[in-house]
């Protein structure tokens, strides 16, 4: 992350709130990742087929935060650091 970037997140509430949610989502992905690991290592049918789907929920929520965030930070951009 750029030393601008963490100076926004500080100052604006917007990106303050998106990087805590996109630590959630982040949080929430790899731990629902590792269950479903175990589910797979130990055969546990039932498991996977709950996990799949909120794996893909957790994945699809983290895109869409990491796209937000991305989208969020064009607002940052002052015109005369185009050129750095």
């Amino acid at each position: 992350m750029k030393v601008g970037a963490v100076m926004f997140i500080t100052i604006c509430p917007q990106c303050k709130t998106l990087q805590h949610q996109y630590e959630h989502a982040t949080t929430t992905q790899i731990t629902l990742e590792g269950e479903l690991l175990l589910a797979v290592s130990e055969h546990d049918h039932d498991s996977i087929q709950s996990l799949r789907p909120e794996v893909d929920t957790a994945w699809k929520l983290r895109t869409s935060l990491r796209a937000a965030i991305r989208d969020h930070g064009a607002v940052h951009v002052h015109p005369t650091h185009l050129g750095s």
